[in-house]
């Protein structure tokens, strides 16, 4: 009898171990959070997008450097949100290299593409054939980012996910190229503590920030600062968006441009997620996995290898660059897997992206690691209404290889991951209550692209604290390169 007692007994803590909050379990989930400023300290600025020689004169809301970290076992990701125009890879790996806890490929660095902050590529400068970034706020920027991943690092402790998705509603973005054509999920995670208390939100939309438009000279996050302020005021917590397929030319639908209409458009897409997330799936303590991979592309645009020979582009200054790299990254955690695309996905792009897995949420993340301009699908070379876009962008190869990687790295799935398809073959699988693939309102019509369309290349709220997390112990950084090892489930 008295083995038998023992034996239930042993049971009973095992099955709290793996439902409470508690370190005691078995490779505790983590997650840590931090904010860092990057607002320009130093004046007249050029601001990047729309055109040349937008030098700020007022700061309208603060721009951040949000990061947060997922931990599971010998598993560790930094993701970090810049309220930026982009940055290119030389940018992210020096960024990188200040942080000595965490491999390299482990952190990924996402720009929003604002429009009203400054100039981090270089090709907004007071003219065309001077460029527009400014060394000292770029080391700024560098500094603060890294700042920004340790601090996170630091903060890292025991916490669980809800996971939710939402679409989109009506007048909040549009495909200026094809109407009918347009991601208008918005997927979302919020990590909470083991008082079940929000730590941070993160939201994942795909809508360039630009309601402000080339006559705008403040400093803003655009519609994010009212996404994030909307979120924050009910949770307590940092909100901290990633932006999705937002190429070719997924912009607000706005009636002007004006900050009533970016503020509309925020405060909408706000009280979406905030809906949303009464609905999240979880408390879940989620299995952990992530892998990278380098992407090579031939840069078949002679006008932006110009660019970057005579110094237009700041990272590749003087450089004949022939083709350029970035880090495509892929994460699973739980039900959900995240993937990145180095540039801005056209939607038909992002939703083939998609398309190559069946998961219950899905997150796309462009602009990550590198600005590669507009990400078109081959076929799409042949048109003419895209005329501009292929000016933006790398070259015609840029999404098929873009894609091939993501298939390398969704190949390697761990065997407790959501089941992936094969290319073409599975049926997509929809969450009850939401479309995989969202279109437009059906009212929506197709309008032509704006005059003087986007460049592409080169708080918590007072009264409410964010919930505690105490300082761990420091940990082993996870194996350089890609981490192909899952963290065991439950």
């Amino acid at each position: 009898m008295r083995l038998v007692m023992l034996f239930v007994g042993a049971v009973v803590v095992l099955l709290m171990a793996g439902c409470g909050g508690s370190e005691e379990g078995p490779q505790p989930f983590k997650v840590g959070v931090a904010s860092v400023k990057i607002t320009p300290e130093k004046e007249g600025l050029y601001l990047g997008g729309w055109g040349e020689n937008r030098r700020y004169t007022k700061i309208h809301d603060d721009i951040y450097a949000r990061a947060i970290v997922f931990e599971r076992g010998d598993t560790k990701v930094a993701w970090v949100a810049l309220d930026l125009v982009g940055l290119m890879e030389p940018d992210v790996e020096d960024i990188r290299a200040r942080v000595k806890d965490l491999p390299p490929a482990n952190i990924v660095i996402a720009c929003s593409h604002v429009h009203s902050a400054p100039d981090t590529i270089g090709l907004w400068g007071p003219d065309e054939a001077t460029c527009g970034v400014d060394p000292e706020y770029l080391e700024f920027v560098k500094a603060r980012t890294a700042d920004a991943i340790k601090q996170a690092l630091q903060a890292t402790h025991v916490a669980r996910v809800r996971l939710a998705q939402a679409k989109a509603p009506a007048r909040c973005a549009i495909n200026h190229q094809d109407a009918a054509t347009i991601d208008s999920t918005i997927s979302i995670l919020q990590a909470v503590n083991p008082a079940d208390e929000p730590v941070a939100t993160v939201v994942n939309w795909a809508c360039h920030p630009e309601c402000l438009d080339k006559h705008n000279l403040e400093i803003t996050s655009d519609y994010v600062h009212w996404l994030r302020q909307v979120v924050e005021a009910d949770t307590g917590a940092p909100c901290i968006f990633f932006n999705g397929a937002l190429g070719g030319m997924v912009s607000p639908d706005i009636e002007e441009h004006t900050f009533a209409e970016a503020e509309r458009v925020g405060t909408t897409v706000g009280q979406v997620v905030v809906e949303a997330l009464k609905e999240a799936e979880g408390p879940l303590r989620p299995d952990l996995a992530f892998r990278s991979e380098k992407v090579t592309v031939p840069v078949a645009n002679e006008t932006l290898r110009q660019a970057a020979k005579v110094g237009l582009i700041a990272a590749y200054r003087g450089q004949a660059m022939k083709e350029v790299q970035a880090d495509i990254a892929v994460m699973w955690l739980g039900p959900s897997v995240w993937m990145t695309m180095p540039g801005e996905p056209l939607p038909a792009v992002g939703l083939e992206a998609k398309d190559l897995v069946t998961a219950d949420y899905e997150f796309l993340v462009s602009l990550a690691n590198s600005e590669l301009g507009y990400i078109l699908p081959k076929a799409f070379w042949e048109r003419e209404q895209y005329k501009y876009e292929m000016s933006m962008s790398i070259g015609p190869d840029t999404a098929d290889l873009c894609l091939s990687v993501l298939r390398s790295l969704l190949n390697g799935a761990p065997e407790w991951a959501t089941a992936k398809k094969s290319a073409g073959t599975a049926a997509s699988k929809e969450k009850p209550g939401t479309e995989k693939k969202p279109v437009a309102e059906a009212e929506a019509p197709a309008v032509s692209a704006p005059e003087n369309p986007v460049t592409s290349v080169g708080a918590v709220p007072a009264g409410k604290q964010a919930a505690p997390l105490p300082q761990p112990e420091p940990t082993t950084p996870a194996t350089p390169g890609a981490n192909t090892e899952p963290v065991s489930g439950e």
